[in-house]
């Protein structure tokens, strides 16, 4: 996964802090929370997420582009776990984990 940051844009909050973790940390994948959905980013998907002022594109190397707003995001996981899939990917927002192998947002 190629990751695109405009440094001259303000991102909300979150999307700061989120980016922050992200360039400075080993992570192997993310995944925002938006509504009653889950959607899983993965570094070894070949793939690039560009992050602009209100939204997030998402283009993979088949070309399908995907599109997120973050007003539309409640949370966000980073973890650094090689597991790819969860079993519920819901369980990734529990609090349960706390070995230092993720940051909730």
């Amino acid at each position: 996964m190629h990751i695109k940051q405009n440094n001259r844009i303000k991102y909300p909050g979150m999307i700061q802090d989120f980016l922050d973790e992200l360039t400075k940390n080993e992570f192997t994948y993310f995944q925002l929370s938006c509504e009653n959905e889950v959607h899983s980013f993965y570094n070894e998907n070949d793939s690039t997420v560009e992050f602009n002022e209100d939204y997030l594109k998402e283009t993979d190397d088949d070309g399908e582009i995907f599109f997120l707003y973050y007003s539309k995001i409640s949370s966000i996981v980073l973890s650094k776990n090689a597991k790819k899939e969860e079993d519920d990917e819901l369980d990734s927002f529990s609090d349960d984990d706390w070995t230092g192998n993720r940051i909730q947002f």
